[in-house]
């Protein structure tokens, strides 16, 4: 597939093991190779090597969504031998045996049943979403997605059948919970009947006043939405010395732009399209986190805007009210299958402690000194995932479609 290097996908010991396992040279169980035929394509992550009433759990259930996992899928753990408090070095470790796998069958569908199973697969192509605060096991449970690391794969989460079975044997037994457990890997096989899809990413780099200018001209006669995002000193503007450093737009879901709002003259008529844009009620527009995007509008360029078409974090919020979901890095990853883009930036962004200590959500970051071209980037590919999404509801009707046509996939 490409993705993965020949030391990820070779660094095993002739026992088929991680060569760091901390259990390589006292575990006495047997190290659980691939199993199954894969005729559906389907690959099941486990947590560790299933007992074989867990087996026959998954197998009960899955024979009732009409998939015999003998011959329909291929089943490979995690964490290759057994045991219990699984660490993240033995993830790690085994980790190059499941990538293997990947590589070598390509299925359609990876189904990661339990926390060490997303931990082994999302963990490697998305350590952020894998491990980050809010994040994680939690957020992805229950969730369908695309991963560009995989691709024309999807990726799902749902529980271990380990967990099902231990819930079974409380005294405190829910019977709901095997019905919901049925119920999410229903979903799952009927979203990844088709492959997901994929599109570039394409960026444009404003980088004068005068390229800037032709390109504002053109997005104020638009009448289709547009998206727009901007990188700032800070949260909030009202402290002194804040300023809006650059401005990101994406007219259509093929192309971001994004240019560096100068602070010389010749950026003056910039300013002055900008400000006309954001005051037409007659352009629609769209944001992920409507009312950044407004104070910022209003504080900077002394203009309410007037052509909101929605706010995209209020759909993703809608959609599924955990925390964490409804950041637009997260939605970019488990609907585009995006990975990780903001690495070059991340440390601008932030804020000393001291100065959040002193001035709260008005304290100044360095965003203004971050490398001109990474920056814009950044900015562009926020605007054009923004775009992105709210297509994206547009497809599922959980925006309203006012009958254009808004498939982000065309």
């Amino acid at each position: 597939m490409g993705f993965f290097s020949e030391v990820e996908i070779s660094s095993r010991t002739p026992a088929g093991c991680g060569t760091s396992c901390t259990r390589y040279r006292s575990c006495t169980t047997a190290k659980v190779p691939l199993s199954g035929n894969g005729r559906e394509g389907i690959l099941i992550i486990t947590e560790t090597p299933l007992e074989d009433y867990e087996l026959m759990r998954l197998a009960q259930t899955m024979e009732s969504l009409g998939i015999n996992t003998t011959e329909d899928c291929w089943t490979i753990p995690a964490v290759a031998c057994s045991g219990d408090d699984v660490t993240p070095a033995e993830v790690q470790s085994c980790r190059p045996n499941v990538l293997a796998a990947i590589t070598k069958h390509n299925p359609r569908l990876i189904l990661m049943l339990g926390k060490t199973a997303m931990e082994c697969v999302v963990g490697h192509s998305n350590s952020k979403i894998a491990f980050g605060k809010r994040k994680g096991f939690p957020l992805l449970c229950g969730k369908v997605f695309p991963d560009r690391a995989f691709p024309g794969t999807w990726l799902a989460c749902a529980w271990s059948p380990s967990f099902i079975c231990r819930k079974e044997t409380k005294r405190e037994y829910d019977p709901v919970v095997p019905v919901i457990w049925r119920n999410e890997l229903e979903q799952i096989l009927d979203v990844a009947k088709e492959p997901p899809l994929d599109r570039p990413d394409k960026v444009v780099l404003l980088l004068n006043a005068t390229d800037t200018l032709g390109m504002l001209n053109k997005l104020a006669v638009g009448t289709k939405p547009f998206a727009f995002d901007y990188e700032t000193t800070g949260l909030k503007p009202d402290a002194k010395g804040h300023r809006i450093v650059s401005i990101g737009f994406a007219p259509t879901v093929a192309c971001g732009y994004a240019f560096a709002l100068g602070t010389t003259p010749e950026w003056d008529p910039v300013k002055v399209a900008w400000k006309s844009i954001m005051g037409d009620k007659a352009r629609p527009q769209i944001a992920h986190n409507l009312p950044y995007e407004f104070s910022w509008t209003h504080k900077c360029f002394n203009v309410v805007p007037r052509g909101w078409a929605g706010d995209t974090q209020v759909l993703a919020h809608l959609e599924d009210s955990r925390p964490g979901h409804s950041g637009l890095k997260v939605q970019s990853y488990l609907k585009f299958g995006v990975p990780t883009y903001d690495d070059c930036v991340s440390k601008f962004i932030r804020s000393s402690h001291a100065d959040e200590d002193r001035y709260g959500c008005n304290a100044l970051n360095n965003m203004a000194k971050a490398p001109v071209r990474d920056m814009l980037k950044y900015n562009a590919l926020d605007a054009l995932y923004t775009l992105r999404l709210w297509y994206w509801y547009k497809e599922q009707g959980v925006a309203a479609n006012d009958g254009e046509d808004y498939t982000i996939h065309g």
